[in-house]
Formats: C-alpha cells, sequence, structure tokens
C-alpha cells in the first residue's frame, strides 16, 4: 500500500527590464507577458496505490515445475494543477486497476544444470503532468496512460567442471506498450510525460564465475542488447523547434513571440518508427579477476582487477546526432584489501579509471523551454586509501 501526497509551489521572477524591479505576477492574458515573470506552476498530485501479490510453485515430478505469480494492482492519482499561467486549476484524476502476473516453467535436466522459460506481464502505472498543453493539436496532455510490458526470457543455468565455473545464459524479448518518455509540445513550456504506442527491447545475457586454481577467480558479464520504436508516433524534438524557429530567424523569444510561434511548427513532427530507445547501450560488459589469499602471518589480502565497457547509446529517442549520440567507454579498476590477522584493522587502496579515460555516463536535454543539455562525465583517475579498525 502506498499513500502520497505532494505539493509543489513554482515561481520564477525575471528582471526582463532591467530596471531593478520585480513587477509581480499575472495569471491572465495577455498581462502575463507584459512583466518579470518567468516559469509558474503549482500541483498537488496525491497518489494511492493497492496492491495484491501470490505466487505458487507446481512441480509436475522432481525435475519438472511450474511456477505462477498473480499481482492485482488498484492506483489513483488526485492532482490540483495550475498549468503555465493558467488562472483556472485544472482537477487530474487518472484511475488503473489492472492484473500482472508471471507464469514460468522450470527444468532441471541434470543435477547442476536446469533450463527455464518465462512470461511476464508488468505494469508501470500512469499519472498526471505538471505543465501540459490544450486542444487538439496537444502533443502533451494533463495525465498520461500506463505503460505495460509483456516479457518473455528463455534461459540456461549450469555448474560445470566439478562446480569449478558457473554459468548463465538468457535470451529476452520486452513488447512495451505506451512507453512512457519526457516529451515536448507545441507550447515548449507545456512539456512534460507521454506515451509512444509500440516499442521493443530484446538481447542476450552472458554471466559466467570461474574458479582458477586455489587463490584466483574470473568473473564475467556480456550483455547484448537491440532496442526500437516499433510502430508509426510523431513527437515533436524540441531541439528542433527552438533552433529552428527561434534562433535561425532571429525572433527575441519574448513569452508573446514564443507562445505565438510555436502554434505554426507542425512540420518539425518525426516519426520516431524504428529509433533507438533512449539510454539503451548496445554492448555492456564487465570483467574481474580477483586474488586471494592468507598469509603466513595469519592475515588476509584480496585484491582485483576490473574491466568494463559501456557501449554507445542514445540518450533520447528522436536519435538528433548533434546532442543525442552518447559514446562508448571502457574503464580499467583495480583494488587491494588487506586485513590484519585478528581482523581489528585492515586497509584499501583503490584506483578507478587508470587510463585516465574521458567519456559521458549520460545526458539530459531539457524539454521545458530552457533547451540545454547537461551531460555527466565519469570520473577522471582517482586514487584513494582507507584504513579501517574495529573496536
Amino acid at each position: 500500500y502506498l499513500d502520497t501526497d505532494i505539493e509543489i509551489t513554482i515561481r520564477e521572477e525575471l528582471d526582463v527590464g532591467r530596471d531593478g524591479f520585480l513587477d509581480g505576477y499575472a495569471t491572465t492574458f495577455p498581462e502575463v507577458f507584459g512583466g518579470d515573470r518567468g516559469f509558474i506552476s503549482d500541483s498537488n498530485p496525491q497518489r494511492e496505490s493497492l496492491s495484491f501479490y501470490g505466487q505458487t510453485t507446481y512441480p509436475f515430478n522432481e525435475s519438472f515445475r511450474l511456477i505462477t505469480g498473480l499481482r492485482y494492482t488498484d492506483d489513483e492519482v488526485k492532482s490540483t494543477v495550475s498549468n503555465f499561467f493558467s488562472p483556472t486549476p485544472s482537477f487530474i484524476n487518472p484511475k488503473t486497476s489492472d492484473l500482472t502476473g508471471r507464469i514460468a516453467l522450470e527444468w532441471d535436466f541434470a543435477t547442476s544444470a536446469m533450463a527455464y522459460a518465462s512470461y511476464t506481464r508488468g505494469l508501470k502505472p500512469g499519472g498526471s503532468n505538471l505543465t501540459f498543453s490544450e486542444g487538439d493539436d496537444a502533443l502533451v496532455r494533463e495525465a498520461f496512460e500506463d505503460e505495460t510490458i509483456n516479457a518473455y526470457e528463455i534461459g540456461y543455468k549450469a555448474d560445470l567442471f566439478s562446480s569449478l565455473v558457473r554459468t548463465n545464459v538468457a535470451a529476452f524479448y520486452y513488447d512495451y506498450t505506451n512507453l512512457q518518455f519526457q516529451a515536448s509540445d507545441f507550447n515548449e513550456f507545456g512539456s512534460g510525460v507521454s506515451n509512444i504506442p509500440k516499442s521493443e527491447i530484446y538481447g542476450l545475457e552472458f554471466e559466467m564465475t570461474a574458479l582458477l586454481g586455489d587463490h584466483f577467480s574470473l568473473d564475467v558479464k556480456l550483455g547484448l542488447t537491440e532496442s526500437e520504436v516499433s510502430a508509426d508516433y510523431l513527437a515533436l524534438d524540441n531541439r528542433l523547434l527552438i533552433e529552428s524557429v527561434f534562433l535561425a530567424d532571429g525572433v527575441t523569444p519574448a513569452k508573446e513571440e514564443i507562445h505565438g510561434a510555436t502554434r505554426d511548427v507542425a512540420g518539425f513532427l518525426q516519426n520516431l518508427n524504428g529509433n533507438e530507445l533512449a539510454k539503451t547501450p548496445g554492448l555492456t560488459a564487465d570483467v574481474t579477476l580477483a586474488y586471494e589469499d592468507q598469509l603466513s602471518s595469519g592475515a588476509y589480502i584480496v585484491a582485483s582487477l576490473q574491466y568494463t565497457h559501456r557501449g554507445d547509446f542514445e540518450q533520447r529517442v528522436f536519435n538528433n546526432p548533434e546532442v543525442d549520440d552518447v559514446d562508448a567507454y571502457n574503464l580499467l579498476n583495480a583494488n587491494v584489501s588487506y586485513d590484519s590477522p585478528d581482523e581489528s584493522w585492515g586497509a584499501d587502496l583503490m584506483v578507478y579509471n587508470i587510463t585516465d579515460q574521458d567519456g559521458v555516463n549520460s545526458s539530459m536535454t531539457d524539454v521545458f523551454g530552457v533547451n540545454e543539455t547537461g551531460f555527466q562525465f565519469i570520473p577522471p583517475r582517482m586514487v584513494m586509501g582507507r584504513v579501517r579498525f574495529a573496536f
């Protein structure tokens, strides 16, 4: 059971006239554009969510079993929103009642090996937007829809070579309906969450842990992923909107000019069918070689060397090469730990990003009219030491 109550009040004052005075606010047109007003919005979203879940396991025999799970979800949002410059608050009340669940077959075809196949249906409830647009041509509305997923997976797990090697292999296919994403509207200050009708993600995952003698172990994780929007869907890339409408023709971005100009840009709508989904790298890898030993004194030494690869991806579903392409990077990390014989103290030496690799971990382009893209960079080479005491 979840019960939340949030109050949001946003007031932005801008000394547009540069006269040293803030002229206050107005909530009616056209007065709203005449003074030192920036972004204004109020919201009081209340969410109440209730779920029941149960799971059963039915063994057909000692090696073959059926696992089922069922969840009932009842979700309701009540939100009173004073949309951007709106004098009359809107009451938004999206509701959801749905059944989701899982069914899986597991087969132990050997003493230390099993295969499985599963189907899972999941739900991410919809909700209300803090800002939105109105009218028949609105791309972002006051409420957004539930997101649902049909997930299919087959896999294999085994302990090999007298349990010296453990492997997990899986193939998956995720079919999304109404995928929630950050969307832009013709009114660039009325942006928020909207839904992509159909999209999919599929791929392979591989994991292996191997004991290499008495002291060494190797851990390997690999992931291959493909994603795309799988049906026609028209959306607005606000990067194209702002640059082409407001800057190319030298339009001064005053509030009245922005509000008027944005209604005349239907040609900027982009069909997302076939585009890669946001923040879904095609290749990820993690390989760690670890060493453990107990010295003659009784002290313990643990050391590891880790290689990580994060493949390139698109930071937004628009796949705009100017801002959305995020390059791959490779990291090399090392760690050495020492623990005294009586475990009363210890020391650690950690080196992150040994090769001082440059890279972007993630980025985000604002959809609320600011049109800025921010980058989160991976940290540079870092050397850290730590001493531990137990008492």
